[in-house]
């Protein structure tokens, strides 16, 4: 309880109740006040002194000068007529006073108070007429603390701000005394601030885009300050540009998106993802660009979803809408060959892989292949590379395993036939008729042989009763196409 203000007016020709009304106040700097208005009856017996009829109301008010002190030193304010006639009386512990203590004095404008002890302190003040009528009691109370505020423990509830007002959040940490935050710096007007119970300040930066350099430092009730400390925030009202969300394929094996986000932009970034997704997920933080892996909504098929881009002002870009389509049966690396089969030794097979641009992607080629400049070591990834099978005729398959940023992809193969053939076995009429065991074969026909072979299912070996005539052997492709090759008896 800090001061009070009472005024009254009364005539005390018989006992009455007077009513007298006093406020409270709680100051110590101008932007620290509470009113509090309170109604006191008192009785006043007959007998005793009286105001005369139709003397004016008068009024008394009083409050300490701190409400805390890191000196011990402080003092009591009082503010009244010139023509008025109070009297006071002070007692306390642990104090002492200008005025004697526990005497009735005629009040004084003001009256010093000193402790050596440090922690809360009680005076309590007594206000009386003339005739020594008490018409108020009352307790003050302060506090001494010599204790300097704990560092400034303060951050920014947005990094940036696009309109110049921004919160700072001042930790709980700073203790219960510590009530302002002086700011200044790059703002509007450097002041000392009210902490409120929530510890959010709100302040406004100055004028003009760019980084802004607060100065923060602490004030308890007391009035003690802690160092100053430095916060840098940001006045943004340019968004990002350029944004963009890329998944790294349009069409996916499972329902798990990579997903790699970007925009231009000055500082941090935060994006989030909504939609057709298993859960929405809060703003995430990045700079630049940022590559993400989340799960889809369960089920296949066509799957949307939003991306949401802002910068650390708030300044968002236009939601960016990105439609995928689970598959089961895609596969994201491929190696396909340009034919079924060659007489060729030297092929160019394609290879394919889901990745995004700026990745570093290196292909690894293998196989049946001969040793040279693209096989059996890691080269920069190509849509194509060109290769020498081995030369012994028949399958084979040319190996491409993918390195994408230092991770493996599962290696993958495409199938080739070298140089097709049929061959005749054995003496005789009655021969052994071999044939490609090309994997792709899905019928053959024979002719030359005195047997019947007409778009039958492949088979390695045949009996061939040979005539004068070449034996030809025509092969049915899965890709439509045909192959033939003879032999003579």
């Amino acid at each position: 309880m800090i001061g009070s203000m009472i005024s009254f007016s009364t005539s005390l020709r018989h006992p009455v109740n007077a009513i007298i009304s006093f406020t409270r106040k709680f100051s110590r700097h101008s932007s620290f006040s509470l009113l509090l208005i309170i109604a006191i009856h008192i009785t006043v017996a007959p007998g005793c002194g009286k105001l005369e009829e139709g003397q004016k109301s008068a009024v008394i008010s009083y409050q300490l000068e701190r409400v805390a002190t890191n000196d011990g030193q402080n003092a009591i304010l009082f503010d009244y007529p010139e023509d008025s006639d109070y009297y006071i009386r002070l007692t306390g512990t642990d104090v002492s006073s200008s005025v004697p203590l526990c005497a009735l004095l005629k009040v004084q404008k003001r009256i010093e108070l000193n402790t050596e002890v440090i922690g809360k302190h009680a005076i309590d003040i007594i206000i009386a007429l003339p005739d020594r009528t008490e018409i108020i009691k009352d307790r003050l109370e302060w506090a001494t603390d010599y204790k300097i505020p704990p560092d400034p423990i303060v951050s920014p509830q947005l990094e940036a701000s696009n309109d110049g007002t921004m919160i700072l959040l001042v930790s709980s940490s700073r203790g219960p005394t510590v009530k302002e935050l002086w700011v200044g710096g790059d703002v509007e007007t450097p002041q000392w601030l009210p902490i409120p119970d929530s510890s959010k300040v709100p302040i406004v930066l100055s004028q003009g885009e760019g980084k802004k350099v607060l100065s923060i430092k602490q004030r308890n009730l007391a009035g003690s300050e802690s160092v100053t400390q430095e916060l840098v925030v940001a006045r943004k009202a340019i968004g990002p540009l350029n944004c963009k969300a890329e998944p790294v394929s349009p069409i996916l094996a499972s329902n798990t998106l990579k997903l790699q986000v970007s925009a231009k932009n000055d500082g941090p970034l935060a994006f989030r993802v909504m939609g057709d997704v298993e859960k929405i997920g809060i703003f995430k933080g990045f700079q630049d660009k940022y590559e993400t892996e989340f799960e889809l909504s369960p089920g296949i098929g066509e799957k949307k979803i939003v991306v949401y881009m802002r910068d650390a002002a708030e300044n968002y870009c236009d939601p960016i809408p990105v439609t995928v389509l689970v598959d089961p049966t895609y596969k994201a690396e491929k190696v396909i060959a340009d034919r079924l089969w060659t007489d060729d030794p030297n092929v160019t097979v394609a290879v394919t892989t889901d990745t995004f641009d700026d990745h570093s992607v290196e292909m690894f080629v293998s196989g049946g292949v001969e040793h040279g400049a693209t096989t059996f070591q890691w080269i920069p990834y190509a849509p194509s590379v060109a290769v020498e099978l081995t030369p012994v005729d028949g399958h084979r398959f040319v190996t491409v395993q993918i390195r994408d940023n230092g991770v493996l992809r599962e290696a993958e193969s495409a199938g080739l036939f070298l140089r097709p053939y049929v061959k005749l076995e054995g003496l005789g009429a009655v021969r052994t008729l071999q044939l490609s065991n090309m994997v792709p074969t899905l019928s053959l026909t024979v002719t030359g042989c005195s047997e019947s072979y007409v778009n039958i299912p492949y088979t390695d070996a045949l009996p061939c009763t040979v005539g004068v005539a070449p034996i030809e052997a025509t092969y049915r492709l899965s890709d439509g196409t045909t192959v033939t090759r003879s032999v003579n008896p």
